[in-house]
């Protein structure tokens, strides 16, 4: 009797075992399933929360299992949405990010427009149309935030100018329209007048020539609105040097210049031909000088070498008449006092 019941004892274990065995590979691995996002493209979106595992048993009705693969699908869904939705937030914030680095270089001027620019890391290069709230503008070639390059200059008093700049002066070749007409053609330098050039005012009067600082300066053609024509040298605006000048009246003077006027050693010629070569102060005959007189009819009279003060004869000198006579001695206003 006890060996049989040692025999049933040991049968009872071997069964249990087999059952422990049989349940054990009854349950397939595929229905161990985690609540917690586990596959690859989880994995690199970062997520790191603690893992439920749920065991479907294998007597489960069909309901659970495809209640099993929607929630897996949903979140699936979920998470290639969460994906996008990352996506497009570092696509804004990229976005405003270059918006305030273009905001940035506007600053440059600040409380001005710019438009129809071609930018270039972040600096204006190329081509730029600007207003100013102040009432210019400009529309041309820029370089790393500066005027550099061709363009068209526009002021608030109606004054504009074409032409080169130089890191936002006018340099270079250019034209200057004035409001009331006048006109400036020619080269510049650090915004003035610069070389040569033809300034043509709306006055009637024109120069052609050099400038220096904005002024007439070395040689030019300074034609007036009478007619009248200087050639030769200037200085700080003036006639200053050498140079001619011819009248529409028909006189010339070629001679030395100062202060605008004819200063120095010079030569008049009348339009009768008539002359006077000698000295000059302010304009007229002052010094030692020869003059040639003629009469109603051209015709020469006679030839003075002397003195003279205030575009006359004083001082000590002699006058020689085509007919022989010599008189030598003093003059005053232009007559002859005595004999020295």
């Amino acid at each position: 009797m006890k060996g049989k019941f040692k025999k049933d004892i040991a049968i009872f274990f071997v069964l249990c075992f087999f059952v422990v065995l049989i349940f054990k590979f009854s349950v397939p691995q595929s229905k161990v399933t985690s609540k917690s996002p586990n596959n690859e493209a989880e994995k690199l979106l970062g997520y790191k929360e603690e893992k439920e595992y749920v065991v479907v048993e294998a007597g489960d009705s069909k309901e659970k299992k495809e209640s099993s693969k929607v929630t897996n699908a949903l979140e699936d869904d979920n998470n290639e949405k969460s994906s996008q939705a990352k996506e497009a937030t570092e696509t804004v914030i990229k976005e405003d990010t270059i918006t305030a680095d273009k905001q940035d270089t506007q600053k440059v001027y600040e409380q001005n427009r710019l438009f129809k620019e071609e930018t270039q890391d972040n600096a204006y290069n190329g081509f730029a149309a600007y207003e100013s709230l102040d009432g210019w503008s400009y529309s041309g070639e820029w370089e790393n935030d500066v005027i550099s390059g061709t363009g068209t200059m526009c002021y608030p008093n109606q004054d504009s100018y074409t032409g080169q700049f130089v890191k936002g002066e006018k340099s270079g070749k250019g034209i200057y329209y004035f409001a009331d007409g006048s006109i400036y053609d020619g080269e510049w330098s650090h915004d003035m007048w610069n070389g040569n050039g033809t300034y043509t005012s709306s006055q009637g009067f024109c120069y052609q020539g050099e400038f220096l600082n904005g002024k007439k300066a070395g040689s030019g053609i300074d034609t007036f609105s009478n007619g009248d024509v200087y050639q030769g040298e200037f200085e700080n605006d003036i006639e200053q040097g050498t140079g001619i000048y011819t009248s529409i009246d028909g006189w010339t003077y070629e001679g030395s210049f100062a202060n605008g006027q004819r200063n120095g050693k010079g030569k008049l010629t009348y339009k009768s031909m008539a002359y006077y070569d000698g000295d000059w102060v302010n304009n007229q005959k002052e010094g030692m000088g020869t003059e040639i007189y003629l009469d109603e009819n051209n015709q020469k009279i006679g030839i003075y070498e002397g003195e003279f003060q205030s575009n006359q004869r004083n001082g000590i000198g002699t006058m020689t008449y085509e007919n022989g006579v010599i008189m030598r001695g003093a003059w005053k206003n232009d007559e002859f006092v005595g004999e020295q």
